[in-house]
């Protein structure tokens, strides 16, 4: 029965991550060109940053979940929200920008010419997997240390380099999320709505946990 009981704690923290994923699925399909410019789809873009303190909630349980030490994920869930929202929203807002910049920097690159756009490509696809490997780290440390913005996001920089082999385990799992999304076209909707978000960070989280731990034992 605990599998079970585990089984419907993710989902849950699923369904309210997917509540505020909604605002940045708006944004999306408003750069896209595919949503009308209106005040009602301007207005739910601009809470796309709260998705930030969501996430952090979300590793806050599932770390917890990981290691047995919580037996109300969804109490839990609203706790690290309250406590993480103005940090966690200024952290997502900083890779918003960081992403928007990085993928202009590449599409136009895309319809250049020269001998310096291959450089300059690989220069600007670099930065962005650097970044991503920041960003797998940077929502659990949130959750689980006290430390200002600049120092979540230098050791999550410091971590993604020492403990590269899982950093890339961590990389492989959202990679095969990606194809998996792109292979099963609208069939993974339910599975997404369901459990997209939190068994990613499940299995993320069996990699990150005793890497933490060793800091936490040094704190």
């Amino acid at each position: 029965m605990q599998w079970l009981n585990r089984l419907t704690d993710l989902v849950i923290i699923n369904l309210f991550v997917f509540l505020f994923f909604l605002p940045a699925g708006c944004l999306f399909l408003v750069l896209a060109g595919l949503l009308p410019v209106t005040a009602l789809s301007v207005g739910i873009s601009l809470l796309t940053p709260l998705l930030g303190s969501a996430l952090t909630a979300m590793h806050y349980c599932i770390l917890k979940m990981v290691r047995g030490e919580d037996a109300y994920p969804l109490r839990s869930f609203f706790h690290s929200y309250k406590e993480n929202l103005r940090q966690a929203t200024l952290l997502f807002l900083l890779f918003l920008v960081l992403y928007g910049i990085l993928l202009a920097d590449l599409t136009i690159l895309q319809s250049a010419r020269g001998a310096w756009v291959r450089p300059m490509y690989l220069l600007s696809f670099g930065g962005l997997i650097v970044l991503t490997m920041v960003f797998l780290y940077a929502f659990p440390l949130q959750a689980r240390f006290d430390n200002p913005l600049r120092a979540t996001l230098k050791n999550a920089f410091l971590i993604a380099v020492i403990a590269f082999p899982k950093t890339l385990a961590m990389l492989l799992i959202v990679v095969a999320l990606f194809l998996l999304c792109v292979t099963a076209g609208l069939r993974i909707v339910p599975f997404l709505l369901l459990f997209g978000f939190t068994v990613p960070a499940y299995l993320r989280a069996l990699l990150y946990s005793p890497v933490f731990k060793r800091f936490e034992e040094e704190t």
